[in-house]
């Protein structure tokens, strides 16, 4: 029995289902936070979009966090944003210093577009529903500092 174990936790790990060591999350998405915010994140990815020429993103909104949870922009660009909520809950995409505020119901999916402030390194967001449980994430125009 207790190869069997072994057996399966190495065919988990090769397929990527299960992480070992820091850095690693669920089918091998990197946890680590490109730059800081106040509270519990958790992490699901980060997602580069900076050298685009029209800057969009497929976001997913689950039970409790964003994938991606960290996604690198352009100053003063604008994002457009498709954000699908795969959780069994309501969930909002809200950030204050972003002045963006959007619900989404369970298995909805909701597009909108903001414009990334041209002062500033970080920019944080959140379920307004859910932060307190990890589900927040930011867009950063360089690594290192704190979201607003």
């Amino acid at each position: 029995m207790r190869r069997a174990w072994t057996v399966l936790a190495g065919v988990l790990m090769v397929s990527g289902l299960v992480g070992v060591g820091a850095g690693v999350g669920p089918a091998g998405a990197k946890t680590s936070k490109p730059v800081s915010i106040d509270g519990k994140v958790n992490v699901k990815g980060t997602k580069d979009i900076s050298s685009k020429s029209a800057a969009t993103i497929d976001m997913e909104a689950d039970d409790y966090y964003f994938g991606p949870t960290f996604v690198k922009v352009k100053p003063g660009e604008k994002v457009t944003i498709e954000l699908e909520n795969e959780g069994n809950a309501s969930h909002t995409f809200t950030s204050d210093s972003l002045n963006i505020d959007q619900q989404v119901a369970p298995g909805k999916t909701k597009k909108f577009t903001l414009t990334v402030p041209s002062d500033g390194t970080a920019f944080e967001f959140h379920c307004s529903f859910h932060e307190d449980m990890g589900m927040q994430g930011a867009f950063f125009t360089k690594k290192g500092g704190t979201a607003q």
